[in-house]
């Protein structure tokens, strides 16, 4: 295939954009129009926004509508705030602040795709031309988790964390300016360790990528890892102080200084071992390099277990198990991929084994890529890979990735199918670069063939189910949730995948919702859903509840009576009355007890 001119490549981009961002905005105008948000982490961004336009502190990032007086404490970050806020004060002016608010949900992920889709089709350009740039980015829409995250209404941090890969992945490759590349690569992953912990294995993934070229003899390159170290702990400590100035508290769900720390220890080694091995002979300085890395990492541990010890091992280890079990184990982006339903396994493994082919293509086909490169790209897709396997939401980097490692071989079958001889022949091979696109689609079908052990259930219960689906969008829809407003502010209790939304709607304040820094306000609301009456009677008392709200289409609450039948809300689902809770009208499809609260506090 001929290849494409900058400006044409450039247009070609720019119409794959245009063309994903109508359909998402199509493929989304239901939740548009009804203002419903992606999810509840979705929702509570937005109300943590209002609250910093309104006056709270941007070192403040406490909700304090949640587990009143105290506030619910919450570990996110002000930057993914700032773009979001930043359009709302910029159109509020014209349009109002609602429709401000509207737009900004829906261009602000629009423009993260389009960063996103640069960025992928940037590094395919790298691997195979820019036509394979070009078909990585067409492969980006068929990307089911990246597509997920990035559509209108998603405006959590998902997305910058996807763009903070894609620009470290970028600069790995990066053969022209290896210096300013390794600078990119330490503040790529101090922003993703900003925006969330989660990109710490990564970064150490990154790093560890670049010791092994430190340990060679290119002088340019081996020069890279104290250059990204050195940005990493400078970039992590100037984050760090720039939203949380010097609070000095540890956590491990969030950059905490013991992470700064840990980073600025073993850069402190790596950039003082890089004069003293430079001019040494090539075998002694491989040992003394292995030797100081040893140290580096030995350095990094010393001071994470001295300062946080805790934060050694899982940073959910804490949790409340009754908050576990009824939250943690019920989110299945947060468990292991293996845990998933068997047909989302097939769907994403098929991705998987596609870039696997694009792997396999990448060391048999010609490649302008050096062979030390390709071995890091291996090593960084394995990597991804197994982070993947562990955090089911992590699966969106080795996918990304596959599109970047199948881009190539797309071009090169669209190519040979032009001059294949047989309509049989150019028929297969366009087939297989139509696969290699979508091979989420391709998985999906592959899913349905395998049996289906399970019963099938009848048409009644299948209409139930799709009545209580439906009644399920009534219970998130902005309208229904705003009608609440018709009873004076007050303390609701509600179950913890609602009351995001009765923040974003209502001017009531709630006990809790599924965040987990305020796990002792959610192991109430779970222990009083789930266990006796006079558990919930105490929570109500001593959370000084005026009312507790239920909406008929609540998932939540349906797990709570199904795993705990002689529990409180099973009981009062059931039509068991208290002395203690008085039922008032429904208001659309919420149900609404008033507390009494003299009785409760008898």
């Amino acid at each position: 295939m001929p290849e494409l001119s900058k400006s044409s490549y450039t247009r070609l981009l720019l119409i794959i954009w245009l063309v994903s961002a109508a359909l998402l905005v199509f493929a989304g105008r239901s939740a548009i129009a009804g203002w419903q948000m992606g999810d509840p982490d979705d929702q509570l961004r937005l109300v943590q926004i209002r609250d910093w336009l309104a006056g709270q502190s941007w070192w403040d990032v406490t909700q304090y509508r949640m587990n009143p007086p105290d506030g619910g404490p919450m570990h996110w970050s002000r930057l993914v705030d700032v773009p979001i806020a930043g359009l709302i004060l910029l159109l509020a002016p014209f349009v109002g602040q609602a429709s401000a608010e509207l737009a900004a949900a829906i261009v602000i992920p629009l423009v993260t795709y389009g960063i996103v889709l640069w960025l992928l089709a940037a590094i395919a350009a790298r691997l195979g031309g820019r036509w394979a740039g070009v078909a990585a980015a067409v492969a980006l829409f068929a990307i089911l988790p990246a597509t997920v995250q990035l559509a209108p209404m998603r405006i959590d941090h998902h997305g910058w964390q996807l763009v903070a890969f894609l620009a470290a992945t970028l600069a790995y490759l990066d053969t022209d300016r290896p210096w300013w590349a390794a600078v990119i690569i330490g503040c790529a992953c101090a922003l993703w360790m900003e925006i969330s912990i989660e990109g710490l294995p990564f970064a150490v993934l990154f790093i560890g990528l670049l010791g092994l070229r430190w340990l060679q003899a290119d002088r340019a390159r081996a020069a890279q890892l104290p250059l990204a170290s050195a940005a990493l702990a400078a970039g992590t400590g100037l984050l760090y102080l720039a939203t949380e100035g010097l609070s000095g508290t540890n956590f491990c769900d969030s950059l905490s200084p013991v992470h700064v720390v840990a980073l600025s220890a073993a850069a402190a080694v790596v950039c003082l071992a890089q004069p003293l091995t430079r001019d040494l002979e090539a075998r002694r300085r491989l040992i003394a390099r292995l030797v100081a890395g040893g140290l580096a990492a030995a350095a990094a541990l010393t001071a994470l277990m001295l300062l946080a010890p805790q934060c050694s091992g899982d940073a959910f280890a804490g949790l409340d198990p009754l908050v576990r079990q009824y939250w943690y184990n019920r989110t299945p982006e947060g468990l292991p991929l293996w845990q998933h339903k068997p047909s989302a396994i097939v769907q994403e493994l098929a991705g998987m084994v596609a870039g696997c082919i694009g792997l396999a293509a990448l060391w048999r086909l010609p490649s302008a890529l050096p062979v030390a490169d390709r071995i890091g790209l291996t090593l960084l897709y394995l990597g991804t890979l197994l982070v993947a396997a562990s955090v089911a939401r992590a699966a969106i980097y080795p996918l990304c990735l596959a599109a970047v490692l199948t881009a190539p071989l797309i071009v090169r079958l669209f190519a040979e199918s032009n001059g294949a001889a047989g309509v049989a022949r150019r028929m297969g091979l366009r087939i297989a670069a139509v696969a290699l696109i979508m091979p989420g689609v391709a998985g999906t079908h592959i899913a349905r063939a395998f049996p289906d052990n399970r019963t099938s259930p009848d048409a009644a219960r299948i209409a139930d189910e799709e009545a209580f689906v439906g009644l399920a969008r009534r219970c998130q829809s902005a309208d229904a949730i705003g009608r609440l407003n018709s009873i004076p502010a007050a303390q609701l209790m509600a179950g913890l995948d609602a009351s995001p939304g009765l923040l974003q709607f209502t001017h009531h304040k709630v006990v809790a919702t599924g965040h987990h820094r305020n796990q002792l306000a959610m192991r109430d609301v779970i222990r009083g859903y789930t266990q006796s009456p006079e558990i919930m009677r105490q929570v109500l008392a001593a959370r000084h509840v005026d009312y507790l709200v239920a909406c008929k289409g609540s998932f939540e609450l349906r797990i709570y009576a199904e795993n705990a039948p002689d529990g409180f809300w099973a009981q009062l689902e059931s039509g068991r009355q208290f002395p203690w809770l008085a039922k008032q009208p429904d208001i659309g499809p919420y149900q609404i007890w008033r507390v009494d609260r003299r009785a409760v506090e008898s």
